[in-house]
């Protein structure tokens, strides 16, 4: 007996039915596990004393990141992923402070004169002068105002000067000292995107709702704050 077209259609759906394995029909039923960006996505702050911030990660896979660490203050904002419980941060391109030397004059007398061009900024007492000695050794000069004046008369003699914004790891280039005499120097500092981070690829973890960061040579510890996005 050959059954109507809409017997057949709903004997054969009924067939393919009872041929799939219980498994998928179970896994079909599962419910849908979270990704981990759904997981781990959201706010998370650090509170401690002198600091201040948070990174927030969005769902979209973008983030912002902002930290105040005594007179420091850094963002960045770029994308983010992750596997498990490992993120990987990817900030937007960044264009670094530097230190451009306008002149470098040779003197007669031994003396290291060190003028920095802030651009009508103040901030001089941030910056310092790394003198480097044939020996290895090294020495910290601060600056006091825009001239740092350095003897060159005693020994031993620097071999090289380079300028330094130690508060944001900030290095120039290694300026020669003269064997004889001395040298007037002008340096400019190009502020560019100050502060901002790059995070080329920086991986934190995220363990019982608390994203650990290395930054400045230690873990900085973000907890979780309100509600996922």
């Amino acid at each position: 007996m050959t059954l109507p077209t809409p017997f057949r259609i709903a004997a054969l759906a009924l067939a393919a039915f009872l041929c799939t394995p219980a498994s998928a029909q179970n896994a079909q039923d599962a419910p849908v596990q979270p990704s981990c960006m759904e997981e781990l996505s959201g706010p998370y702050a650090v509170r401690r004393m002198e600091m201040g911030g948070g990174i927030l990660l969005r769902p979209d896979g973008s983030f912002g990141y902002e930290l105040s660490y005594g007179a420091l203050d850094e963002f960045a904002q770029g994308q983010w992923s992750c596997e498990g419980d490992t993120v990987t941060l990817t900030g937007d391109p960044v264009n670094p402070p530097r230190f451009v030397t306008l002149s470098d004059k040779p003197v007669t007398v031994d003396r290291l004169t060190i003028e920095l061009d802030l651009g009508g900024g103040s901030g001089h007492p941030y910056f310092s002068v790394l003198a480097h000695y044939p020996d290895g050794s090294r020495e910290w000069l601060d600056f006091q105002d825009r001239v740092l004046t350095v003897d060159l008369s005693a020994s031993p003699r620097p071999v090289t000067v380079q300028m330094m914004l130690e508060l944001y790891q900030i290095a120039g280039d290694a300026i020669p000292v003269p064997a004889t005499g001395g040298a007037d120097v002008t340096v400019r500092f190009d502020r560019n995107d100050m502060g901002r981070v790059e995070f080329a690829g920086t991986t934190a973890r995220v363990d019982n709702n608390v994203l650990m960061l290395d930054r400045f040579g230690e873990t900085l510890r973000f907890e979780r704050v309100g509600e996922r996005p």
